[in-house]
Order: C-alpha cells, then structure tokens, then sequence
C-alpha cells in the first residue's frame, strides 16, 4: 500500500448484516484500503481504492449494535467491516472521513415521525 499515514485494525468483513464475517485484518490509507483474511484460504480478500468509495456510514454507541462501518462505492457495492471496539471503528471511520467529500443531509417522514439520517459522499 502506497501512501503516508495507515490505520490497521482487526475487523469482521461482512457481505451482509447477517453475515457472521470473515475475522482479519483492514488496512488503510489514503490510496488503498485492504482487508487481509486471518485464513489464507479464503475468498473474502478485499482491495479497494479510497477514490472509489462513495458513502461511509457508522453505527452510533448508543444504538446497542456492533460497531460497524459501512462502505458503499460508486460502483453500488456495499461492505460492512465490524470493529472489535467502538474506539477502533471511530479511528477508522475519522481516516476515510479526512478524504475529500461532500456531506449529504437527509429527511424522511415515517408515518408522523420525521428521521434525520447524514452521510458523507466522496468526490
């Protein structure tokens, strides 16, 4: 991996949210994020330009779910990395949020609720 600064933490990469992950390894930084299976044998080996990646979304501490970081890319595809901690997915997600992007504000109206929901979109 090319570049100056890198995060590298232990992670679960899901397919899904009922995915139960592949544990190994996410590699990032400013050019290329790389997730490296604990089993070399396995087929959920992943490299991923930074430039691709579209939207970056979060789950919060207090919504009593995992600490998942989702990545969607321009090419429409999704992929969901589980932290071990909430600490070590914030690291995460404040390197890719460093990259050049465009926040998006969302409102939607659920029957007489209105749901806010916010989401950074890279260039």
């Amino acid at each position: 991996m090319a570049g100056g600064e890198q995060e590298e933490k232990r992670v679960k990469y899901k397919s899904s949210i009922k995915d139960p992950g592949t544990p190994g390894f996410l590699r990032i930084n400013d050019v290329m994020l790389l997730f490296v299976p604990n089993d070399p044998k396995s087929d959920s080996k992943l490299k991923l330009q930074t430039k691709n990646i579209k939207i970056h979304k979060n789950t919060k501490e207090s919504s009593n779910k995992p600490p998942w970081l989702y990545l969607t890319t321009y090419q429409g595809r999704n992929h969901i990395f589980e932290f071990e901690n909430y600490p070590h997915m914030h690291t995460c997600r404040d390197f890719v949020g460093k990259l050049p992007s465009t926040l998006f504000f969302a409102f939607i109206l659920v029957g007489r609720t209105i749901y806010f929901s916010c989401c950074l979109i890279f260039k």
